[in-house]
């Protein structure tokens, strides 16, 4: 889902990387294709292995038990989130992937973004500002204050893209310092919006959980939400 727009400050490289259904746009100090790619590859080979072994990893709509204690750490985060989100432990997978493959490449690079499918992971040592890109709020942009930094920036919506949705919200984005936990609970929040109604519930309900740094709800042509962050103007 295309819910933010891909751009990056001039002096930055941006690239794509792709592999199966990934495919991650990054923008870092300098290039760092190949670096990504095997990295990327890396974590999708053991998310791929997984659900070979396990097929209700990618087909429960329910948190999962993991038994097994010596599971990759993105899986871990995946199950992990899934169960405080209560939605399936593969609504995180896009979140996670942009967070594993992010922190990899700090290695190489101070500043790193990375957005896969409109799920973002983001470190730097500067305030960054995040489009959204939906038809009606085209200027409309997140500004995060660096000391926020790293953070996930997930997005999920009812009526964009192909993925699952139970609610009825243009978009719903979230952040967090953890990738999976902010797709996990942007799945879980857009899926219980199915009317307006519903949105003063849910930011009271979802405002008390300090693991959501912040929430944006676009609902028809209302704006809600909470959060460390200013919704700002992009001529």
């Amino acid at each position: 889902m295309n819910s933010v727009v891909r751009s990056y400050r001039e002096g930055l490289k941006g690239f794509n990387v792709t592999y199966k259904e990934s495919d991650l746009f990054i923008v870092a100090d300098e290039s760092l294709k190949k670096k990504a790619y095997m990295i990327l590859l890396k974590y999708r080979k053991i998310i791929e292995k997984h659900i070979l072994e396990n097929p209700e990893f990618v087909t429960s709509l329910k948190p999962l038990n993991f038994k097994n204690k010596n599971l990759s750490n993105i899986l871990i985060s995946m199950y992990k989130a899934g169960k405080i989100a209560d939605v399936g432990p593969f609504a995180s997978v896009a979140g996670a992937i942009s967070e594993y493959v992010a922190n990899d490449l700090k290695e190489y690079t101070d500043n790193i973004l990375i957005e896969n499918g409109g799920d973002i992971f983001v470190s730097g040592n500067s305030d960054k500002i995040v489009q959204i890109y939906l038809k009606n709020y085209k200027n409309i942009g997140i500004k995060i204050d660096k000391t926020m930094l790293p953070i996930a920036v997930c997005s999920s919506s009812s009526k964009i893209g192909h993925s699952l949705s139970f609610g009825n919200a243009d978009l719903v984005v979230v952040l967090s310092q953890s990738g999976a936990v902010a797709d996990a609970f942007a799945t879980k929040i857009c899926n219980e919006l199915k009317e307006e109604h519903d949105i003063e519930r849910i930011l009271s309900v979802y405002k008390k959980n300090k693991i959501i740094k912040g929430c944006i709800i676009f609902f028809n042509k209302k704006i809600a939400g909470w959060g460390n962050f200013e919704l700002v103007n992009i001529a």
